[in-house]
């Protein structure tokens, strides 16, 4: 696809799709409270549950923006409980403006959705909102991990083309905006069925609060910040991965019946996942014994970590610890116990040990090290072969991980549109872990009021021949 074709479908819009379910508001009461300061009089509002940017200023009949300009911090998002201060006087919203953000919610659908059962001419209309700068796209290199992002999503829609769905895709450039609810305000996103993006937190919430009123699903794709609006909005999609459960999933992966070792760093700086690894074992009933040493005490300890170790049982040594000097000493030390003396030790490490660059690797696949990953690519595989040979032929460069993550949303999400219609967020807890090229995505509503998280982790392994294998997905 030459340039010239990416800038075209960047800009284009394409109407098309329809709205998915109704939806009743909150209702939000008018504060009888009010305060006069130098810059005027205003009404104090105190945010109730469930409540958004876009519900409150329609009820006091003021343009979001204005609400803003006033609270800064409200572009942040907003919690229950929060103290907002709405301008008396205020200019009140345009006519115009009130039919584009009313239209969806004005027509009039079935309250029970049934089994969907597209019409031959049925589209469906997916808005996808990147920071693309599409004007630099001209650039003889423009290097952009977004418009890596966007040809990865493009091959997804086209997949689905070829299996028979009707789609039009609305590309938004979100830098051509100072916010998003200015997005919102031309309609672009009007009839969407699914929102991809936008990609960062601190840009999600305008679109909550379109996409909230109206049962859009909106699918934050790469931020882990944008966790924050899950107890906000039951349509919101938050695929990226807690650490919380990247720490459950591996501690699930230990075998059964071997001894536990937890190994950290005296005075380190990872209290955090400490105490959370402490008390998943806890809860789980896992026993297990734990030691911690200073850096330097490093040539002192061997005969203590020895003492810890079974000589009769398999060993799973969990070490907590991202520091690549105080890890580059403790697999030192377990990789003399278990040569010399013969234990065998089985590592779980964290995440950001495969971008350490001073630590023996050999450690890492001598004693078969486990890392939960939120992606991780198995190159071995004939899809993911597939896809890089297509995306070089198609972009004349290797895919980056923000291609294979744009490509994996895509395939997910069109797939079960697909075979569920729009209100497939109604069903979403039914579908299984699914493994696509770069991730698993499994996702859980942790109760209905709620948004959705995925749980779905990679857990790879260091194998003695130096291969990594990736396992079946862990339940």
């Amino acid at each position: 696809m030459n340039r010239l074709s990416i800038i075209l479908l960047l800009v284009m819009i394409i109407t098309g799709g329809c709205a998915t379910a109704q939806y009743t508001p909150p209702k939000v009461t008018i504060s009888t409270e009010k305060i006069r300061n130098e810059s005027g009089e205003f009404f104090v509002h105190k945010v109730q549950q469930r409540e958004t940017l876009f519900s409150i200023s329609k009820a006091y009949n003021i343009n979001v923006n204005s609400l803003i300009n006033d609270n800064p911090k409200a572009s942040e998002g907003l919690k229950t409980g929060d103290i907002l201060f709405i301008r008396i006087g205020a200019p009140p919203v345009p006519e115009e403006e009130i039919s584009v953000q009313e239209d969806i919610v004005e027509k009039s659908l079935p309250e029970k959705r049934k089994r969907f059962i597209p019409g031959r001419d049925y589209v469906h209309k997916i808005s996808l909102i990147l920071p693309v700068n599409s004007r630099n796209l001209n650039e003889q290199n423009p290097v952009s991990n977004f418009i890596d992002f966007y040809h990865g999503f493009l091959m997804a829609v086209n997949d689905a083309k070829d299996s028979g769905m009707s789609i039009n895709l609305e590309v938004i450039d979100n830098k051509e905006y100072q916010n998003s609810y200015q997005i919102v305000a031309t309609g672009k996103l009007n009839n969407s069925e699914l929102i991809v993006g936008p990609v960062f937190a601190s840009e999600i919430e305008g679109i909550l609060d379109f996409a909230g009123e109206r049962d859009i699903p909106v699918i934050s794709p790469m931020d882990p910040a944008a966790e924050k609006y899950i107890s906000e909005n039951r349509f919101f999609y938050q695929l990226p991965v807690t650490a919380e459960e990247q720490q459950r999933t591996l501690l699930k992966s230990i075998p059964y019946g071997s001894q536990i070792t937890l190994f950290y760093e005296k005075g380190g700086r990872d209290a955090e996942m400490l105490q959370l690894t402490r008390s998943i074992l806890n809860e789980n009933g896992i026993a297990f014994k734990e030691f911690s040493y200073a850096l330097l005490e490093g040539r002192l300890v061997r005969d203590q970590i020895t003492n810890l170790l079974s000589t009769n049982n398999d060993n799973s040594v969990i070490i907590i610890s991202e520091s690549e000097a105080f890890v580059s000493d403790i697999l030192r030390n377990l990789n003399l116990i278990s040569t010399r003396s013969g234990y065998k030790i089985t590592l779980f490490g964290l995440p950001r040990w495969r971008n350490f660059e001073s630590v023996d690797i050999d450690y890492y696949h001598s004693m078969n090290l486990h890392l939960a990953l939120q992606y991780f690519v198995d190159y071995s595989r004939e899809d993911v072969k597939r896809f890089l040979s297509r995306y070089r032929a198609l972009f004349g460069t290797e895919p980056t991980p923000y291609a294979f993550q744009a490509y994996d949303t895509g395939k997910y999400f069109l797939d079960i549109l697909k075979n569920e219609g729009p209100s497939f967020a109604d069903n979403i807890d039914e579908y299984k872990s699914t493994r696509l090229l770069q991730s698993d995505l499994r996702f859980k509503r942790r109760d209905n009021t709620m948004g959705v998280i995925n749980f779905g982790v990679r857990i790879i392994v260091f194998r003695p021949d130096y291969s990594i294998d990736l396992l079946a997905p862990v339940r």
